[in-house]
């Protein structure tokens, strides 16, 4: 992910991040990698400015939001208090996915379901693991991640 020297980098936690900040991630990345340590991707922005954004230049996210425990219900109840009904229904996966569609993503892999903070930080290894080139590359793992790819890259056949 690419991040302005004055921006959250990866290791700051997110919340912490302004409106802005999430914005001008966004507009300047090809590829976002959203590792949530509690809730939904859009629970983090505000939904009215992130769809008058174009992000076709992103050619994919990948979304490892969604973790739940006990005592994030509880937040995540309390914080619900102050949305709306369609606010909150665009926090769903297929929702999101659609939106993030409509402002330009080309593909968005996401979690289908809520789960563990320790299973999204295995899909994270695997995912990660995959993607950065590595000097000794080892046999790909075969697992099961739970996630789903929406959308299709365009394709051009000659």
């Amino acid at each position: 992910m690419h991040a302005p020297a004055q921006m959250c980098d990866h290791t700051t936690v997110f919340t912490l991040c302004s409106q802005t900040d999430w914005e001008q991630v966004l507009d300047s990345c090809r590829g976002f990698f959203f590792y949530g340590m509690e809730g939904s991707f859009l629970s983090r922005l505000v939904v009215e400015r992130l769809v008058a954004m174009d992000l076709q230049d992103c050619q994919m996210m990948v979304l490892l939001d969604l973790t739940r425990s006990s005592e994030s219900r509880k937040r995540k109840t309390d914080s619900s208090e102050n949305k709306s009904t369609s606010q909150l229904s665009l926090e769903k996966p297929i929702e999101t996915a659609i939106l993030l569609s409509l402002v330009g993503v080309e593909s968005i892999v996401a979690n289908q379901w809520p789960t563990l903070l320790q299973d999204n930080a295995l899909r994270a290894t695997i995912l990660w693991d995959n993607e950065v080139p590595q000097a000794s590359r080892e046999e790909p793992r075969p697992t099961t991640l739970g996630l789903v790819l929406y959308g299709l890259p365009h394709q051009a056949i000659v």
